[in-house]
């Protein structure tokens, strides 16, 4: 206010610094984070951060032998149905299902189709037999994305004879031997059949799926373990460094900035005259506040040659 006196150093106006000090907060926390990059990269992970890490790959090697567990037992679980649906569900409609030419118990008007139902049931007493072997000899060790790709294969043979039994057992009519009792058991079955295949089709993808994602994470986890144990390269140190003295910079212009926001006595003195207003716009070279020095007020100026031989201690300034 006008009339104050105030001493050398006291902020006479300063401008809306908010900006500035966010900056030099941000600049700051920059700072501290190279600096803690470079620290880590010195000093390398630390014995917790190791164990942690060895931690997570373990649970992920666990995690890699439960998925391959889970999809062995689905491929065997698949196995199972397949077989129930041949040998079981779809077989009762023929007359000799085992025999090298299996013949249909019942007269298809169709005979293209009948013939299809027919020819299946021959090759799949060979697929059968080969999956139960496989099946049989499955383990911890087998390549087990590989078995689930035969096993998929083979279901899809069943899924389309069931799909030729099914269209064939809906053709029959009652007729001798053959009452609509056995005729509806036969459709009952084979639909229980078709639906067991398609079950078992998407529990494969579902156990093989997690599998594959297990693999993943076990791979991630070594990967990030191998990476905490090997030492830092030279140039990501060097790299580190240069990112600390570049935060250090940055700080540094941030804080001459906020420096620069408010303007201080010169001297002790007296305000005499305020011509600034807050919130108000100014300019360089504006005057915003009036100061009578108390005492004699000393400046630094320059001075021709010419006219310095007119110059004298104690003379007055005009």
């Amino acid at each position: 206010e006008i009339g104050d006196m105030v001493v050398r150093g006291d902020i006479l106006a300063e401008q809306d610094a908010s900006d500035l000090i966010a900056s030099k907060l941000e600049a700051e926390a920059f700072v501290d984070l190279a600096n803690t990059r470079l620290a880590k990269l010195t000093l390398g992970a630390s014995t917790e951060e190791v164990q942690i890490v060895r931690t997570s790959l373990q649970n992920a090697e666990q995690s890699v032998r439960d998925a391959h567990e889970t999809l062995k037992d689905s491929l065997g679980d698949a196995f199972t149905k397949g077989d129930d649906a041949i040998f079981v569900k779809s077989d009762q409609i023929f007359s000799n299902a085992k025999s090298s030419s299996p013949q249909l118990s019942f007269h298809v008007p169709d005979t293209d189709l009948q013939s299809k139902v027919e020819n299946s049931r021959s090759s799949l007493g060979n697929i059968l037999e080969a999956w139960r072997i496989r099946t049989t000899s499955l383990s911890s060790a087998s390549d087990i994305l590989s078995e689930a790709d035969q096993v998929k294969q083979a279901l899809e043979t069943v899924k389309v004879y069931l799909s030729h039994v099914a269209e064939a057992v809906s053709l029959v009519s009652p007729n001798g031997s053959i009452t609509q009792t056995i005729i509806d058991k036969w459709r009952t079955d084979v639909s229980s059949a078709r639906t067991n295949i398609g079950t078992a089709l998407s529990t494969i993808a579902t156990s093989e799926k997690a599998y594959q994602l297990a693999v993943g994470a076990k791979k991630a986890a070594l990967d990030q373990l191998t990476l905490i144990e090997a030492p830092a390269e030279t140039t990501d140190i060097d790299l580190a460094r240069a990112e600390v003295r570049q935060a250090e910079a940055r700080l540094r212009r941030t804080l001459a900035d906020l420096s620069q926001a408010a303007l201080s006595a010169p001297s002790n003195g007296l305000v005499v005259d305020t011509d600034g207003q807050v919130g108000e716009l100014v300019g360089p070279g504006t005057t915003v506040v009036s100061l009578f020095p108390e005492g004699a007020l000393e400046i630094e100026l320059n001075v021709s040659e010419n006219d310095i031989v007119k110059v004298g201690v104690g003379q007055k300034a005009i």
